[in-house]
């Protein structure tokens, strides 16, 4: 009985399985079906479709090149047409500079001649009167020989770096001259030193006497700054004479009558030497180191030094009979 019963099992099972893979290919086949009937429809609409928009691609790509082929023609228009930009400044013109004529030593020895050319000289000789120089600059010193005589010389706009040395010449102008020092040692006692423009002395060297005229003198301008009187054996005394002017100071290192009118001024006069005071201009201190001095013009202030004597009020000016 047992074997009767598991082979009717065995049976069931086969016959079970068997319909299970109908019904499994059954299924497979449905499927099939249903995917094939919803593809056709779709292949035949994109055929259509396909069919009913035909692109022509050659068309297109020539349509592409023209509208490229416009945009870099106006490209190239736009890039020709003139920019907006501001004019070019012109170009500065070079500046033309002069090369001045320079030379280590140079003589002016024509008499009566006028020099005017623009120059830088070393050393500077002046043989022959009547001259006028100007626009020149001197490094080192300007002499004014004696071979001058008591003629005149006019320096315009001349910068001495050295010394003006004066051997020679009647009377000599300074006009708007800058010049350290200026000697004066003629053997006259006529000379006359003019004084105008813009003229800057540092110190006034006099070994003869000199009268000094300041009249045409720029404003603001100083002239003669400093006046020094050195002793000098051939003249028993020099006459120093100031007329509209302004020294700073006056050192009276030798015999001297010193005057001033009453435009003048002097700030401070060294009395080391004997020496007269007169005229109306005004002194503003006299510092007394030598004993024998007089003035008929009094000085606001007076001071002793070296134990030397007061000086005195007098009217008579220094003469030839003092040595």
């Amino acid at each position: 009985m047992r074997n009767g019963d598991s082979s009717r099992q065995l049976t069931l099972i086969i016959v079970l399985i068997v319909v299970l893979i109908f019904l499994v290919g059954a299924l497979l086949v449905l499927t099939l079906t249903d995917n094939k009937e919803a593809s056709a429809p779709a292949d035949e609409i994109s055929s259509k479709e396909e069919e009913s928009v035909s692109i022509p691609m050659d068309e297109i790509k020539e349509e592409i090149k023209e509208e490229v082929k416009e945009e870099i023609k106006e490209e190239l228009a736009e890039s020709e047409e003139p920019s907006e930009a501001p004019a070019p400044k012109p170009a500065a013109k070079p500046q033309y500079k002069p090369t001045v004529p320079t030379y280590k030593e140079k003589v002016f020895g024509d008499e009566g001649a006028s020099y005017e050319a623009k120059e830088i000289i070393g050393r500077g000789y002046i043989t022959k009167g009547s001259i006028s120089l100007a626009n020149r600059t001197f490094n080192e010193n300007l002499y004014i020989t004696a071979d001058v005589g008591d003629r005149n010389i006019v320096l315009n706009n001349v910068i001495v770096k050295g010394k003006i040395v004066i051997n020679g010449a009647g009377t000599v102008t300074l006009h708007s001259v800058k010049a350290h020092r200026v000697e004066i040692n003629t053997e006259h006692r006529d000379n006359n030193l003019i004084v105008s423009g813009s003229t800057t002395v540092d110190n006034l060297i006099l070994r003869s006497s000199c009268k000094i005229d300041e009249d045409g003198l720029n404003k603001g301008y100083p002239g003669v700054k400093n006046i020094v009187i050195e002793d000098n054996p051939k003249y028993l005394w020099l006459d120093v004479e100031l007329f509209d002017g302004r020294a700073d100071g006056i050192y009276a290192g030798g015999i001297a009558n010193i005057y001033a009118d009453d435009n003048s001024s002097i700030g401070v006069i060294q009395g080391a030497k004997m020496c007269h005071l007169y005229g109306s201009g005004t002194i503003d201190r006299l510092n007394v180191y030598e004993s024998g001095i007089t003035y008929s013009n009094e000085p606001e202030v007076i001071e002793i030094k070296n134990r030397a004597d007061e000086p005195e009020y007098s009217e008579k000016k220094i003469d030839g009979k003092v040595r």
